[in-house]
Order: C-alpha cells, then sequence, then structure tokens
C-alpha cells in the first residue's frame, strides 16, 4: 500500500514521471493531478510527478491516459497497487484497460473469465497425451490477458492448480489486477456441483 494512502483498499496503480521538454508534457501534468493521490518531487532543476491512482473506473481511465502519454520517456515508471514495479509499460496498458472494461460491466467476471479446455496433460513415450475428454473437461480461467493457447500444465507437478494459474498470471504480468483472483481457477464440474441445490 503507498505510503499515506487514504483509503481502505490499495490503489490501482502509480505512474511516475519526470520533467520533459515534449509537447505533451502540460497533459501529462494535467491527467496526473486528477489522480486520488499526486505529488511533485523537485530536487534542483528536476521535477519528478507521482501519481497514484484509485481502483474506480474514472481513476482507471485517467491512469490509462497517463500512461499513454508518458509510454516512451526514459525514467518513467509504473508500479501496482503493492508498490511493485510492472516490467512491460505495454503490458500495463493492456492490464489498466481490461480492467476498465471490467469495470463497466454489472458482473466483472462476465469480462475477466474465460472457459478454456483443460489445461493439465501428460507428457509419455509417444509425445502429448491428454487424460481426459477435452470437450467435458472445460476449466474457469480467472484472467482474459493470460494466453490460454499457451498454458499446458503437466498433471504431476507438485504445485496446486490455484499457484499454477497464478504463476501463469506473473508471467503474462496480469497479477496485479485488482480482479484476478487465482483461487477461481477450477473444473467447470466443480462449480456445477457447487451450485446444485443441497
Amino acid at each position: 500500500m503507498a505510503a499515506g494512502w487514504p483509503e481502505r483498499e490499495p490503489p490501482l496503480v502509480t505512474i511516475l514521471f519526470g520533467k520533459h521538454a515534449g509537447r505533451t508534457y502540460p497533459q501529462a501534468v494535467a491527467v496526473a493531478r486528477q489522480a486520488t493521490r499526486y505529488l511533485e518531487q523537485v530536487e534542483g532543476a528536476s521535477v519528478h510527478h507521482v501519481a497514484t491512482f484509485a481502483r474506480t473506473v474514472p481513476q482507471a481511465s485517467a491512469a490509462a491516459r497517463l500512461l499513454e502519454l508518458t509510454l516512451n520517456l526514459k525514467g518513467s515508471a509504473v508500479f501496482d497497487g503493492a508498490g511493485v514495479m510492472v516490467p512491460s509499460k505495454y503490458t500495463a496498458q493492456q492490464v489498466l484497460d481490461c480492467y476498465r472494461k471490467a469495470c463497466l460491466c454489472d458482473d466483472h467476471t462476465a469480462h475477466c473469465h474465460v472457459v478454456i479446455n483443460d489445461p493439465f496433460s501428460q507428457r509419455g513415450e509417444f509425445g502429448l497425451g491428454y487424460l481426459h475428454d477435452r470437450q467435458s473437461d472445460r476449466w474457469l480461467l480467472p484472467c482474459r490477458l493470460i494466453n490460454k493457447a499457451y498454458l499446458d500444465f503437466d498433471r504431476q507437478h507438485p504445485a496446486s492448480a490455484v499457484n499454477l494459474v497464478q504463476a501463469a498470471a506473473v508471467k503474462s504480468v496480469s497479477q496485479w489486477c485488482p480482479y484476478f483472483e487465482a483461487a477461481a481457477f477450477r473444473p467447470l464440474l466443480v462449480i456445477a456441483d457447487e451450485r446444485r441445490p443441497a
């Protein structure tokens, strides 16, 4: 959580950028000032702007715009809600845009979650062999930004399914989305059983 953050929940994202001579600088400063928390750090002739945005649609939209304006600036940086630097600003843009769209839905899971074929496989002598019928064994993937085409979990892996999908989210750099919930990664048959009346 960002120091001095006024809300109970952690922020969505923090964007840091410096003063520059580009034409977009005044606009970037104007957008940064829309953040829930905004600071200017002045050291001699250099000025750095720190904008921390809350988890709302207007704040996510402003953060996405600021990121667009500062994307190619040297020294600019993006930090997730826990204060961890997001290594790719382009991926941060994707996550912000996806989160903003999910916020516009009455049920964010309708946007975020996708149904995929069983991602667990077993490797044997004759290459890749699936243990179950791919048509009947479907899973709920809790993040549309995780590329389902590259999910190929080995059933013999000692990590749990939840930990495996969390690692996949880390690989896709979408684990910091407020809506990402690794525990939602389950077979549809299990979800159907949970919904049956007792």
